[in-house]
């Protein structure tokens, strides 16, 4: 799946570049929805980026039970206030986001007992955005590994 939308994304943006390393060969335990929050962040990560050839990085690899899905981005990196937000959950009327589309990643994320988180990059140049979701082996049933909705704002 990833591999697709990664495919979508350099005929949409032929200007970009993108690297991706699948380092596991397990499955997420999630919906079919869950490539659009990886076009999203894929989109992010070109679209905000003002430099000519925009370069990103897809890792895929196993962490315990979990699969982690890693973008990142060498452009001007996110702002700390859309950071906040999503970090926390809330938004007022002096700190707001600028959009839907990390509150769709949040939201397609969380329903299926994962987490995202979204930084600047150390080093200051860029965005990491990163996405965990139950792994699931094959032949191993989703009931074994389902996990409810993550409730990670309170």
């Amino acid at each position: 799946m990833v591999m697709d939308v990664i495919a979508t994304h350099r005929k949409e943006y032929p200007d970009a570049a993108f690297d991706a390393r699948i380092e596991t060969d397990r499955w997420v335990c999630a919906g079919t929805e869950l490539d659009v929050a990886i076009a999203e962040l894929l989109t992010n990560a070109v679209k905000h980026n003002p430099g000519s050839t925009p370069h990103v990085d897809v890792t895929v690899r196993d962490d315990d039970g979990w699969i982690e899905i890693g973008i990142t981005d060498d452009g001007p990196g996110i702002e700390e206030m859309e950071q906040r937000v999503v970090t926390t959950g809330s938004e007022t009327a002096l700190e707001h986001g600028s959009g839907l589309g990390l509150w769709l990643v949040n939201w397609i994320v969380t329903q299926y007992g994962g987490s995202f988180k979204i930084s600047s990059r150390d080093g200051g140049d860029g965005t990491a955005a990163t996405v965990r979701l139950p792994a699931i082996e094959e032949g191993e049933s989703v009931e074994s590994v389902e996990r409810g909705p993550t409730v990670l704002f309170r």
